[in-house]
């Protein structure tokens, strides 16, 4: 699922015999709404079918909004505990209630300058409820997940949480060179905090050859990960 310049679109998947996943091509579903000014990180949710959960880059509150696949508000969630530094992701997982899933949000980017840690705000699922009208409320308080990485700085733009450990990786779409004071696109490293997250330092993992990386999730039963850039996934 992927939204762009206020169009929702549905990439649907193939069945095929092969081992890498293929889909078909994009399906126009509708515009996401106006309050979406720069959807940047999208979740599916496993409490209701045919409800997304979608955030704001930087600029917004620490607010989350429910739309289903045609791009209509259903509601507006403001996290309470949570900033929006610099949001850019979002994933949906366990923990700590196997039979809960909970929201996690990645403030994890770099706009505004460089920052020595990052937050991953994780909240239970709510209710999504049916009104005539979007509902407004605030959820939470969240539970504020403070990481650093183990050498130097980095912009990402992807959180992923595994459904089966419940570790969180994060994979680099920049790295901030100390020689030029900015950050390049030097990306796709991947560091990962081991549940129930007591280190605060995350490990470096590998390094993966999509540049760029702007998204990904992990499918519910752990077979596979997708990760997108720009221009593909």
């Amino acid at each position: 699922m992927l939204a762009k310049r206020g169009i929702l679109f549905l990439i649907l998947p193939c069945v095929v015999v092969a081992a890498c996943p293929s889909f078909e091509s994009p399906q126009n579903k509708g515009k996401i709404p106006q309050v979406l000014t720069e959807a940047s990180g999208l979740a599916a949710s496993r409490k209701h079918e045919g409800v997304l959960w979608v955030h704001n880059d930087s600029g917004d509150g620490p607010f989350i909004y429910a739309i289903n696949t045609n791009g209509t508000l259903l509601g507006t969630y403001t996290i309470e505990g949570a900033a929006n530094r610099d949001w850019e992701d979002m994933a949906i997982g366990p923990d700590p209630d196997a039979e809960k899933d909970y929201l996690y949000i990645g403030d994890i980017g770099g706009n505004g300058g460089v920052y020595g840690e990052i937050n991953i705000y994780r909240v239970e699922e709510p209710n999504v409820i049916e009104e005539p009208s979007p509902v407004n409320r605030t959820i939470g308080p969240a539970t504020v997940i403070q990481l650093h990485y183990p050498d130097t700085w980095y912009d990402s733009e992807t959180l992923l949480v595994d459904p089966l450990t419940k570790d969180l990786y994060v994979v680099s779409k920049q790295q901030y060179i100390k020689a030029f004071k900015r950050f390049l696109p030097i990306g796709g490293r991947v560091f990962y905090a081991s549940y129930p997250y007591t280190e605060s330092t995350m490990q470096y993992k590998t390094t993966i050859s999509v540049a760029i990386c702007t998204g990904g999730d992990i499918a519910s039963d752990g077979s596979t990960i997708l990760i997108r850039n720009y221009s593909n996934a």
